[in-house]
């Protein structure tokens, strides 16, 4: 009875999860819509119409990491602030950041570059230095633009007469200058230094308003806006890396140096503009400045939701104050999160991250710093053997469930720990040794803790080894497929074959369950689902008319592949260019992959099985939810796990939860094939109790095309 009841308890303790799940269905877009407008160098139209600067290449940099496809649309300013705001347009490029711009859209969290409005005139027109000396002037503004804002706010709070000329961007202000419709003009530094010589301007020593230049996206887009933070912080330390190359190829070295500026730049900058103007304006100003530079320097050591250190004060913090002493290093991260924020949206997620915040913060001593290290994980730096108990306290109090206004969520988590100095020097050597414990602890089944060891490390290397020898695995011919023969139970007849792929790298046999993961996380599977389809669905064409031929063919299909976008058409094109009918082949699906990417795939079987495949679901009972995937998702066939079937004859609670299984299968009018069949006793109990196939050593192994044929003539 234990193992019945183990069983039972593993299949129904996740029901209510999955039943919860069941009609999440999610897709990505055809393609990414990127709004940019005028703005040289940082995004701007080229004669072709084509889109081309600082932010273009960047956007494009990230999508090709992350796979994505983009489609740009031209825009002003002012239109593309509200289409985003709107949703009409997925994302924006080359926005300052305003308080009252991010209450309308989402701005990622690091920044691709920094600048600050100045003012310029005409060649013929003396330099001004004061705002009295520009109200004189006709001055040219970009719309909505927020160094306009800014001038038409001072001009206000003067109360000086203001004679602005609007127009759509950066270059219309020069023309503007250029054509005699105004004097001056207000633009970014940068296009204005890159710039002036184009149009007959000069530079004025009024500059003003430092912003921070970013990336916005419409409400939903968090998780791309993550992605380009992502790519940022992977190479802005690194002179080398593409970003600087970017900067190199658009900016004058007279302005490279000016993408990330020091405070004092700007201040001093703010500062010749406030001594020339009256008392109450310098004040004014001071306070301003001031207010904005605390302001600045607390986001740029500090993570926006939650208020904690973020990556950079936290590299700083270990540099200066942690080699001397000892110190654990505790790396936090929130077991399937990602299902809140796909069920109730960012905004409750993003609550729930401040609960759990806050719940952590209860149980730290005053001597551990915790910092949020992206999205779900978390980082505490603790004094030396604080680690494993502060770890196994939290991991305690977590049980508690946290309450986020009427909903209460009962989250897990895992931990991965790393020692200072011993596993590294510095934030991102033990973040990453941190990582990979935390991973080994998520396979050991969630809230769980674990060290980091070195043999990770070594394991990480190999992994590395095999993914370098699996992209060239396909152009090596050194995949190939066998065929285990699937058997009919009553007459022991081949009705139909698996086929399994196989790696053979010099002489050595990698087993799939090596490379496939390695596959799936580097995204080859594609590349090599693609081969498996094409060489299997020939060779089926290739035993077409001969007597014991099989009557169908089974496919593994991976859950990247099926959430992949364009995958069934992409799939179903290959299978078109060959004269097969698409009922013989059959895609099977594993029941224990992860169970959001099972539940994601749904879409992707049902459009499968309306063109005319069929889906079996393989190593069904071994976790998860089995019954509500029978449910939910368009199954044809039901695949008996062999942990099941290697129990019979020996534990009679397994074979009446195996006979209950046929009865259920049967009562839904589903097909049922037992695997790992390897003895006369367990066929004949299957045979007794109406199990349709049979798949197993008993009636033959996986074995090259030839063989198969000889051993069921």
């Amino acid at each position: 009875m234990g193992r019945l009841r183990g069983i039972c308890r593993r299949m129904g303790g996740t029901l209510l999860l999955i039943l919860l799940m069941g009609n999440i269905a999610w897709a990505e877009p055809a393609a990414i819509t990127v709004s940019f407008y005028d703005n040289y160098p940082l995004c701007f139209q080229d004669e072709k119409g084509m889109p081309q600067g600082v932010f273009i290449d960047v956007l494009e940099e990230v999508a090709d990491q992350e796979g994505w496809e983009l489609a740009y649309e031209y825009h002003t300013l002012e239109e593309q602030l509200n289409l985003v705001a709107e949703g009409k347009v997925d994302l924006g490029v080359a926005v300052a950041y305003t308080d009252t711009r991010a209450k309308k859209v989402r701005f990622h969290g690091e920044t691709v570059y920094s600048n600050w409005g100045q003012i310029f005139v005409g060649e013929d027109y003396t330099a001004v230095d004061t705002l009295d000396s520009l109200a004189n002037y006709r001055i040219a503004l970009v719309r909505g633009a927020v160094y306009s804002i800014e001038l038409e706010d001072s001009f206000k709070f003067l109360g000086l007469e203001d004679n602005f000329v609007y127009v759509d961007g950066f270059t219309d202000v020069f023309k503007a200058i250029d054509v005699g419709q105004a004097e001056a003009g207000a633009v970014a530094r940068t296009f204005g230094l890159l710039n002036m010589d184009k149009y007959g301007v000069k530079a004025t020593a009024m500059a003003f308003r430092p912003v921070k230049v970013k990336i916005i996206g419409a409400p939903g887009q968090e998780n791309r806006l993550a992605g380009i933070d992502r790519w940022l912080l992977g190479v802005q330390e690194d002179s080398n890396s593409k970003y600087y190359d970017i900067l190199s190829r658009w900016l004058r070295e007279e302005v490279q140096d000016e993408v990330v500026p020091e405070w004092l730049v700007w201040v001093l900058a703010i500062a010749a503009m406030i001594g020339v103007l009256s008392l109450g304006f310098v004040s004014f100003l001071r306070k301003m400045v001031a207010k904005q530079t605390e302001e600045l320097t607390y986001l740029a050591y500090h993570d926006s939701l939650t208020g904690l250190p973020n990556r950079r004060a936290m590299n700083q913090l270990i540099e200066k104050n942690c080699q001397e002493k000892g110190y654990d290093f505790l790396l936090i991260d929130l077991d399937q999160f990602r299902r809140v924020n796909d069920l109730y949206g960012h905004e409750m997620g993003d609550q729930l991250l401040l609960g759990f915040m806050a719940l952590v913060q209860e149980y730290l001593p005053e001597s551990a710093t915790l910092s949020r290290l992206s999205g779900d994980e978390f980082i505490i730096l603790l004094p030396r053997d604080q680690g494993d108990a502060i770890a196994r306290i939290l991991l305690k109090a977590i049980q508690k469930p946290i309450k986020v206004g009427s909903e209460i969520f009962e989250i897990g988590i895992s931990m991965g720990l790393a020692r200072l100095p011993e596993d590294g020097h510095d934030y991102e050597t033990l973040t990453k040794k941190a990582e990979m414990a935390m991973y080994q602890a998520k396979g050991k089944g969630r809230k769980k803790i674990q060290w980091f060891q070195v043999e990770m490390e070594e394991r990480l290397q190999q992994t590395h080894w095999y993914f370098r020898y699996l992209r060239e695995a396909i152009e090596r011919k050194e995949f190939y497929l066998v065929y285990q023969p699937i058997v009919d139970t009553d007459t022991q007849k081949m009705v139909g074959v698996e086929a399994l792929l196989r790696w053979k790298h010099e002489e050595k046999l990698i087993p799939p369950s090596v490379f496939i993961p390695i596959a799936e996380q580097s995204g080859l599977i594609h590349e090599i689902g693609d081969w498996v389809v094409r060489e299997a669905v020939e060779q089926m064409i290739a035993w077409r008319g001969k007597s014991n031929a099989p009557q169908f063919l089974s496919l593994n299909l991976s859950a990247v592949q099926l959430n992949h976008e364009g995958f069934v058409d992409h799939l179903d094109a290959m299978v078109e260019a060959f004269d097969v009918n698409k009922s013989r082949i059959h895609f099977e699906v594993t029941e224990n992959a992860e169970i959001e990417r099972i539940g994601q795939s749904r879409i992707a079987l049902e459009s499968l099985k309306r063109r005319g495949y069929r889906i079996s679901l393989d190593d069904f009972g071994m976790g998860y939810s089995s019954m509500n995937y029978l449910k939910e998702l368009p199954i044809d066939t039901m695949k008996i796990d062999r942990s099941f079937i290697i129990e019979i004859g020996q534990d009679r609670e397994t074979e009446i939860l195996i006979e209950e299984l046929l009865i259920l299968a049967r009562r839904m009018n589903l097909m049922t094939i037992a695997e790992g069949v390897e003895t006369e006793q367990q066929w004949l109990f299957l045979k007794e109790h109406g199990c349709r196939m049979i798949q197993g050593y008993y009636f033959g192994r996986p074995v090259l095309p030839d063989e198969l044929m000889q051993e069921t003539e």
